[in-house]
């Protein structure tokens, strides 16, 4: 008999690579949605449910009768966010999960792997790469509402047993592919368009994952016989620069990387002076500061443990995973033209 599978956020950006990734693997699978995509982006064998994770009685209903869920499902990190979203983030990322994991214990789910994030490390400049025993400073709301859900992910039991542990974190790490949004994307369309300059001298250190190493990683956790109810970091294996970062993203597009950047304290000084005019002005605009400070962060974290416990291995390279993103991107623009030029044809233009 197929296992039955559960994944929370099925329709936002990762959750279709993972949706059909377990099919290929021979699951059935279970979609969790707030709403019911209007353009069908699931194979048919997939059972599609519309829910809210902050609703008690969806949440148990969705979880009813699987064996293993994978909780996507959250409020995204945003730049600047202000008091208001507070409320919001642990409504959906704490109280959420923790709806989740009760109904996993309540239907006695085999493994709840929850997809956390290595921000809840806060900054490390000036630090070795942290590894899932170093101490957290998580420092937004995002962060924070996803450190409380970590903690109740961890206690989760099968049926209340507290001998069987059913959780599974995974911090992962930046995510960048063809389906994702956020700042990286952001950056390589601005490289796209030509539309970008670097600022300061690109030492400072980050950490990714391509999408599709990420999807890979999350079901070798959930299917390794091991009895694990811990951490993992999930990197692609290295520590960048932002330097390598952005040459990666110039080569996949075919252009030459400039050879200067823009000094950082000028800029500093002018987005400061900018954010302070606007405030003046009663505008409400992200912080132009804060974006800067969020391009000129440091985040090394190790993915260590993974391999030695699993085996992973990161398949994509920081370049072929820039390259595979720029060959999607093109690929889905074709289709988008000739599903264009369909309609004309259709409406006799």
């Amino acid at each position: 008999m197929k296992k039955s599978v559960l994944v929370t956020g099925a329709s936002g950006a990762l959750g279709p690579l993972l949706v059909a990734e377990l099919l290929n693997a021979g699951y059935q699978v279970r979609a969790l949605v707030r709403k019911i995509p209007e353009t069908p982006i699931f194979d048919d064998a997939v059972q599609v449910v519309q829910g809210e994770i902050t609703n008690r009685a969806e949440v148990e209903a969705a979880v009813r009768g699987v064996h293993l869920v994978f909780h996507l499902a959250a409020k995204l990190h945003i730049t600047d966010p202000g008091p208001d979203q507070e409320a919001s983030y642990f409504r959906i990322n704490t109280y959420g999960t923790e709806l989740i994991a009760k109904a996993c214990e309540v239907s006695g789910v085999e493994r709840l792997v929850f997809f956390s994030t290595i921000a809840v490390y806060g900054e490390t400049r000036g630090m070795e790469p942290l590894t899932e025993t170093s101490a957290v400073n998580p420092d937004t709301y995002y962060a924070k509402s996803k450190k409380q859900a970590e903690d109740i992910v961890l206690g989760a039991r099968k049926r209340g047993d507290p001998a069987s542990p059913i959780g599974v974190v995974l911090r992962v790490a930046a995510v960048y592919g063809s389906r994702m949004k956020g700042n990286y994307r952001t950056l390589f369309s601005a490289i796209r368009k030509g539309l970008f300059f670097p600022v300061g001298e690109g030492g400072n250190r980050r950490t990714l994952v391509f999408e599709a190493d990420l999807v890979r990683a999350s079901l070798i956790v959930a299917r390794h016989p091991a009895d694990f109810n811990q951490i993992f970091n999930v990197t692609d294996g290295a520590i960048h620069t932002l330097n390598e970062i952005v040459t990666a993203m110039y080569g996949a597009v075919g252009k030459k990387r400039p050879g200067l950047f823009l000094p950082v304290k000028p800029l500093w000084i002018a987005t400061d002076l900018a954010d302070r005019a606007v405030a003046l002005a009663g505008v409400k605009r992200p912080s132009l500061k804060r974006r800067v400070e969020k391009y000129l962060e440091d985040v090394a974290v190790s993915g260590e443990r993974l391999k030695q416990e699993t085996g992973f291995q990161a398949a994509y390279t920081l370049e072929q995973g820039f390259q595979e993103t720029v060959f999607k991107w093109n690929e889905a623009a074709q289709g988008n033209g000739r599903s264009i030029d369909r309609a004309r044809r259709m409406k006799g233009v």
